[in-house]
């Protein structure tokens, strides 16, 4: 049998491979309070009434649609996204993906996740597994002009029985900080925009 250390590793790089949800699961979970957009924003903050989120907002210099086309395209997201080490899809099926990923973050194996795109602009990433519950959004909004774009990150984690006594708080905010500043700055970064704020 597996150590509580070795399961607990496998659940908690299950929840942080990817970041970023604002929506709620089943009706199970609240929704992130975010800011209004800022033009260079891309700090991640904690909610304050709920910090198992963290999000954050960044404007770019591409129109709405290309933005979502671009996010649609499952299979090139390490491209974009730079925590990314490889991405596989499993399955495609109009705007369902199952996946298999694995993050630089955390230097684990291939793991699944659900992937979905809904009409609303709203890209989502999900994994409940060995303990951890972890959900992922991006949001594609209008931007302040025709050819800008605001885009909206952010997310959710949760450790339940054994992860959650194997990691302090501290250590596991760190983590979930460090991967949607990363995501911000990769979205910057792709389709153009304001320096990081300071």
């Amino acid at each position: 049998m597996p150590s509580s250390r070795l399961v607990f590793r496998l659940g908690l790089i299950s929840a942080l491979a990817l970041g970023g949800l604002i929506v709620s699961s089943r009706g199970k979970v609240a929704h992130a309070q975010t800011a209004s957009p800022q033009r260079g924003a891309g700090v991640a903050h904690r909610d304050e009434k709920d910090p198992r989120w963290v999000w954050g907002t960044v404007t770019v210099d591409t129109p709405q649609d290309e933005v979502w086309s671009r996010f649609q395209q499952v299979q090139s997201w390490p491209a974009m996204l730079s925590d990314i080490a490889r991405l596989q899809v499993q399955g495609h099926r109009d705007n369902h993906w199952d996946v298999k990923l694995e993050t630089k973050t955390l230097g684990h194996g291939m793991l699944g996740y659900d992937v979905d795109a809904t009409s609303d602009r709203v890209i989502r990433l999900r994994t409940d597994t060995l303990g951890v519950h972890a959900l992922a959004v991006t949001r594609i909004l209008p931007g302040p002009t025709a050819k800008q774009t605001n885009v909206s990150y952010a997310l959710f984690l949760e450790l339940k029985g054994a992860p959650s006594l194997l990691i302090s708080d501290k250590s596991l905010h760190e983590k979930q900080d460090h991967m949607v500043s990363v995501s911000l700055v990769d979205i910057r970064r792709t389709f153009g925009g304001a320096p990081e704020a300071r």
